[in-house]
């Protein structure tokens, strides 16, 4: 890390949370997720330089559960997919109706 000089603050951050992932007639893995950051602050000439490191354990858990959808969950998501294209294309269409007659009402005048 290349440091302008002067005196400078450095701050690093280190937050832990725990995850559990289930796969499905498996057994459970538990590891760690990381996140890492850094911050460095210019201070006053005459004030003194510090180091600090911050480490923090969330306590809280999360889990990922892996499961397959049944066929028939799937062809639902399909169907609504569809369904909402089909709605969206008609809306589209109204608006494009209305707004061809109101253009054409308006240039007979």
């Amino acid at each position: 890390m290349k440091v302008d000089e002067g005196n400078n603050n450095f701050v690093y951050f280190l937050n832990v949370i725990r995850t559990v992932y289930n796969e499905r007639g498996k057994a459970n893995h538990t590891l760690d997720q990381y996140t890492s950051s850094k911050y460095t602050s210019r201070i006053h000439e005459n004030a003194v330089p510090a180091v600090y490191m911050r480490f923090d354990i969330a306590p809280i858990y999360v889990y990922y559960t892996f499961r397959e959808n049944s066929v028939m969950h799937f062809l639902v998501r399909i169907i609504a997919i569809i369904g909402g294209v089909i709605t969206v294309a008609g809306i589209a269409v109204s608006f494009l109706q209305s707004s061809a007659y109101h253009l054409i009402r308006a240039a007979k005048q």
